[in-house]
């Protein structure tokens, strides 16, 4: 069950983050009119696939980068 962890983990964070993000936008660009759950839905059926996409493609970058960082403050 290891082997999913990256999956479910990029599935999750995906979700969290999209939705949290495209709330934020959709609240500054609209307000809180009338319409705003369906937007903000509209608006997340975007954001989801393309935030997973992202972190399975950024994932080992910012992991990478992250070694580098914690190394030399180690220093």
């Amino acid at each position: 069950m290891k082997r999913f962890q990256p999956i479910i983990f990029a599935l999750l964070m995906g979700l969290m983050m999209s939705l949290a993000l495209t709330l934020l936008i959709t609240v500054v660009r609209l307000g809180f009119a009338e319409g705003l759950f369906r937007e903000w839905m509209k608006v997340w059926s975007y954001a989801y696939p393309a935030a997973v996409a992202c972190i399975f493609v950024f994932r080992p970058l910012a992991a990478r980068l992250t070694e580098r960082i914690v190394v030399r403050l180690g220093k």
